[in-house]
């Protein structure tokens, strides 16, 4: 049985920061193991063409590193804003990211 005991945290930027404390394999320690495993598939699947949320995530998690929590799902992102951990629980509290739209082709004027 694989077991990770982390402390996630937000930030006062609003990044989250996944604290991985520890991963044991049974008893056996494998953290390190783990990591470098998780970093190895990390380089070989992602790539630079892929949705850079992801990669910052992934990255993220992998590297014990602050990151965005921003997930764009189906045609939505979203933004975790706080989280709550309890025993068999995990609330989220989330909000829609507002996305500014830009004017494409030329500006009609009403001028005539």
């Amino acid at each position: 049985m694989l077991s990770i005991t982390a402390q996630p945290a937000m930030d006062e930027n609003g990044q989250l920061n996944p604290n991985v404390r520890s991963m044991t394999l049974g008893a056996i320690p494998v953290m390190s193991f783990a990591r470098k495993i998780a970093q190895q598939c990390a380089d070989q699947c992602l790539s630079a063409d892929d949705d850079q949320e992801i990669v910052a995530i992934v990255n993220g998690i992998v590297g014990n590193r602050p990151f965005e929590p921003a997930l764009t799902i189906s045609k939505y992102t979203v933004l975790l804003k706080k989280f709550t951990l309890e025993p068999g629980k995990l609330i989220l509290l989330i909000e829609p990211v507002k996305e500014v739209r830009k004017t494409t082709g030329p500006r009609v004027s009403s001028e005539s």
